[in-house]
């Protein structure tokens, strides 16, 4: 059986992780299930669990996504295609978002 390649694995990790910040978003951490966020990436719920412990890590690995991508755009303004006003706006809807 061939070896599942580490960008096949991590490109799969990072669809988990937009299709949960998507099901958490729209309906809170907890009342979001995996069966859902499963649905939402096209996959089983079963295989999220390669991936993250449980919903609690998952919800983690979202915020940390967000985070890095918000402290990524700081880093290089000038890199990000939006008006810096926008970027803040982003950047404080998320500190304020539980």
């Amino acid at each position: 059986m061939a070896r599942v390649s580490d960008a096949h694995l991590e490109a799969r990790r990072k669809s988990i992780l937009a299709a949960a910040t998507k099901v958490f978003s729209q309906k809170g951490i907890s009342s979001a299930t995996m069966a859902e966020i499963a649905s939402e990436a096209g996959i089983s719920p079963g295989a999220i669990y390669r991936y993250f412990e449980n919903k609690e890590q998952l919800a983690q690995g979202c915020m940390n996504s967000s985070a890095e991508s918000i402290k990524s755009a700081w880093a290089n303004p000038s890199a990000v295609e939006m008006p810096f006003d926008e970027l803040a706006a982003i950047t404080f809807a998320a500190i304020n978002t539980p």
